[in-house]
């Protein structure tokens, strides 16, 4: 117990960091961006696989047809998923490194074209 209060608990609350922090909006603001860019790269990378599970399936589609035609949006859309891969490789680096993403704007700079779409 802190200062004959029964509930513990009740000095955690955000209305004691608002108190006790001069910066807590800040801190709060801060890890609310944490918590969505998680999200984003969560979010991303299931795209990702997703889009590379339908290839699979375009090109196990394709192989299994006598002729083996596929229409041109299919086409198109399996061209952009393989650059989007390919893409991927270098921003892996800033993803799996802690604090990788301070270079990222460096980055942009010299290859403005690289983002995944």
């Amino acid at each position: 117990m802190l200062y004959g209060r029964t509930n513990v608990v009740l000095w955690k609350t955000s209305g004691f960091l608002k108190r006790r922090i001069k910066n807590a909006e800040v801190l709060l603001w801060v890890w609310d961006m944490i918590k969505h860019g998680v999200h984003v790269t969560v979010h991303g990378l299931s795209e990702l696989y997703s889009d590379g599970k339908w290839v699979i399936g375009v090109k196990k589609e394709r192989f299994s047809t006598k002729y083996g035609e596929v229409s041109y949006k299919k086409m198109q859309k399996t061209q952009r998923v393989r650059k989007d891969y390919i893409k991927f490789i270098p921003f892996s680096f800033f993803i799996i490194l802690p604090g990788g993403e301070a270079l990222l704007p460096a980055w942009l700079l010299v290859f403005p074209n690289s983002i995944p779409s």
